[in-house]
């Protein structure tokens, strides 16, 4: 769309300088009207994975990326369906281990992988690889990681429609987790306040 071409020349723009990506840039804040940040959602997007990096870039890259996932609610770990867990990613993904939990998978671009017959059989192998594969390679057991098979296209064509329409599920189900992340922070603070106000009162007591 002409929204997402803005904002992606925008991004360009500031974290170039003559032609060449620079390295000084930490952060770029973007404020544009959206109906799912309407409930005082922020996003990050953290730098990428390309290798064609050198080994330094890769390093900051995910210092950058790691301090971001370290102070948020949720964590989306976008992953190309065209050539899922590349080996670039690998290392990022040993680094999100301990942040699981709030950690969703989405398999971007799965409409690619709906051939014009509306074949789905390889967009449904993709599914099946990405379920079995990324828990065994990374020995995670117990719950099943949050995975999200979805298209931001969108006009996806004929046997692909279910993954536009993921895209949508998957606002709606993160909205959602972070309504119940943000009673459960109100209410462990509060009960953390109100265990120092009794102490409070129980010093005072005894004294």
């Amino acid at each position: 769309s002409s929204r997402r071409a803005e904002v992606s020349a925008f991004i360009r723009e500031a974290t170039t300088e003559a032609g060449t990506r620079s390295d000084g840039v930490g952060e770029v804040e973007i404020q544009v009207p959206a109906e799912y940040l309407s409930a005082a959602i922020d996003i990050f997007d953290t730098p990428g994975f390309n290798p064609g990096l050198g080994a330094a870039a890769r390093e900051r890259h995910l210092d950058v990326t790691m301090d971001v996932v370290s102070r948020c609610d949720v964590a989306l770990f976008v992953i190309d369906g065209r050539n899922p867990l590349k080996a670039t990613e690998q290392k990022f993904l040993h680094a999100f281990r301990p942040h699981l939990a709030k950690t969703v998978f989405v398999v971007n671009k799965m409409d690619m992988l709906v051939d014009d017959d509306d074949d789905d059989e390889e967009a449904l192998d993709t599914e099946d690889y990405v379920r079995t594969d990324l828990p065994e390679r990374f020995g995670i057991t117990g719950e099943v990681p949050w995975f999200a098979f979805v298209s931001s296209v969108d006009d996806v064509q004929e046997g692909a429609e279910r993954y536009r329409e993921a895209l949508g599920t998957l606002r709606r189900e993160l909205v959602w987790f972070l309504d119940q992340s943000r009673a459960r922070i109100v209410a462990e603070r509060t009960e953390r306040r109100l265990a120092s106000i009794a102490e409070e009162v129980d010093r005072r007591l005894d004294g």
